[in-house]
């Protein structure tokens, strides 16, 4: 599972590549996701149906999961927007936006214990 959430986020093709983490700050894993909201039938989609032509309540939610250091997890983030269609297009970015800021504050320093960080 682990290394499933890794290429989600680090392999070309990677539904979650817009959460990459700058290199400097390490690996993130994660897994993205939709949930419906309304019952789609089998005619619907045999004749084209598109969520993003249905009104804003009918559109999926956008779902993303991670943790980071991939090789040494501290962190974990879960991202749900409502109505936002793609995990990928949505929530991805808001968590690897989140997780930046997460370590660029609490990330501890070489040697430190994480008990230690935000004292």
């Amino acid at each position: 599972m682990r290394e499933g959430m890794w290429a989600v986020v680090n392999e070309p093709g990677g539904t979650g590549l817009g959460a990459r983490l700058p290199a400097a700050l390490g690996v993130m894993a994660g897994k993205t996701g939709s949930v419906q909201v309304r019952r789609v039938s089998r005619e619907q989609r045999e004749r084209g149906f598109k969520a993003e032509n249905q009104p804003r309540e009918w559109r999926p939610h956008a779902l993303f999961v991670a943790f980071a250091p991939y090789e040494n997890p501290l962190y974990a983030v879960s991202v749900v927007v409502e109505h936002g269609m793609s995990g990928a297009g949505a929530a991805a970015p808001l968590a690897r936006d989140a997780m930046v800021e997460v370590f660029n504050r609490l990330r501890p320093a070489p040697g430190q214990r994480v008990a230690e960080v935000g004292r």
